[in-house]
This record gives structure tokens, sequence and C-alpha cells, in this order.
């Protein structure tokens, strides 16, 4: 029996010299390939990797199943910082906001608590990362034009050829060793823009645990998503 083709969600052309295959966390296939590379080819090399790309899938989608539902009612938790705090909503207090040990949300914003959640979480992955992108590129001795918070859910971080780094503001919902891989691995870009032993040299001598946190992150990015 033939093997049913391999589904491609995004084919990518550049002028890259070699095919990357990348497995989104929504267990997607993404394929960055050279701009001239026939579609032959381009079979040929899915066909050899279709262990490998399968494997993945499987990995990803087992890691979906394993995310939680969140709802945003009092007394259900929430990451900050690697770490679960609980949610409730007070009557007694001016600021949208407060966090000590727990979130606090003001009672009229109970309907409005997702909004709410992730605008402070935003503005705290702002702080963080720009203070650990900061440190890095300090110890790098290289310099970025500006930081970006995004949204992101399947990337955790880049950087532009203008020298600007962007952030998905999930990551201050994991531990802050999770953080500093990627803003090692991002300011580390700002000299080696590929991922060449060279570029994975200098991320380890910014970060030598980073391998961990890359794995952490490879396996339970998917919690952070809701």
């Amino acid at each position: 029996m033939t093997p049913e083709p391999i589904s491609v969600s995004r084919l990518i052309r550049s002028r890259r010299r070699t095919v990357a295959l990348q497995i989104d966390r929504d267990a997607s296939l993404v394929v960055r390939v050279p701009e001239r590379l026939s579609e032959k080819e381009i079979l040929r090399v899915l066909e050899g990797r279709r262990g490998w790309i399968l494997e993945q899938q499987e990995k990803a989608r087992r890691r979906i199943l394993r995310t939680p539902e969140r709802r945003f009612e009092e007394g259900c938790t929430f990451p900050f910082m690697g770490i679960e705090y609980p949610l409730f909503f007070s009557r007694d207090m001016h600021a949208d906001i407060i966090f000590e040990k727990a979130f606090y949300i003001r009672h009229d914003l109970k309907s409005d608590a997702r909004r709410v959640l992730e605008s402070w979480w935003r503005w705290q992955a702002g702080l963080l990362l720009e203070e650990r992108s900061r440190y890095y590129a300090r110890a790098a001795g290289v310099s970025f034009s500006r930081i970006r918070i995004t949204g992101a859910k399947t990337r955790w971080g880049s950087c532009s050829y203008a020298g600007a780094l962007s952030y998905s503001w999930r990551l201050v919902l994991t531990p802050p060793e999770a953080a500093d891989y990627v803003a090692a691995h991002e300011v580390a870009h700002l000299t080696v823009r590929n991922h060449s032993p060279i570029f994975w040299k200098k991320v380890a001598s910014l970060y030598p645990d980073y391998l961990k946190w890359k794995r952490w992150l490879d396996e339970n990015g998917s919690l952070t998503h809701f």
C-alpha cells in the first residue's frame, strides 16, 4: 500500500542553500527550501525524513493533549515565572490587577479577566526580557535596536536584520531559566544569523545550560497556550 503524502502546512522558498523542516507546536509541518528546488526534490527529501516527521508530529499532538483547560474563574490557577498562582476577584481595590502570591482582579472586571491578565503578563514580559536581553547583549559585546513583545504561540522569539528582538509574552509564564535561554538565543542571532554549529557555540558561551531549557520549552511550551 502506498503511504499517504506528507502534508505540508507552509512551504517557504528563500535564498537558503539547504532544506529545513520544522514541526510547529500545533503539529503542522513547515518546510523551508532553496528558491529553485524542484517539487520532485522536495518530495524526495520529505520521504527521506518521513519517520522523523511523523514521530515529531505525534510528540506535538501528545503535548497538545496535555495542555490544561484554563477557566478564568475564582480559585483557578495561572502560571507566572513557572509557578501556578490562584486567581481571586476583589471588591476592595482600585487597580485593575494586583499580584501578591496570587492574582487579584477588580471584581467589576470579572468578565474581562482574560484581557486583564494578558495585559499584565505582556507588561511583565517586557520588563523581564528587556533586562535579560541587555544582560546578554553586554556579555556578547553587541547591541539591539529595540524589543517587541508579541502574542506568538509557535515562536518564542526572533531577531530582525535591523537588530530588533521580538519575544512572545508567554515566556513570562515559563521558568525564568527558559526565558533566559530564549534571550541568549536571540542575542546570539545578532552576530550569527543561522543555526549553524557556530551559532550554538555562541549560545552556549552566553548560557551554558541552554540545552536543558531548550528541551523544556519543546516539551512544555504547549502549557502556555490558553
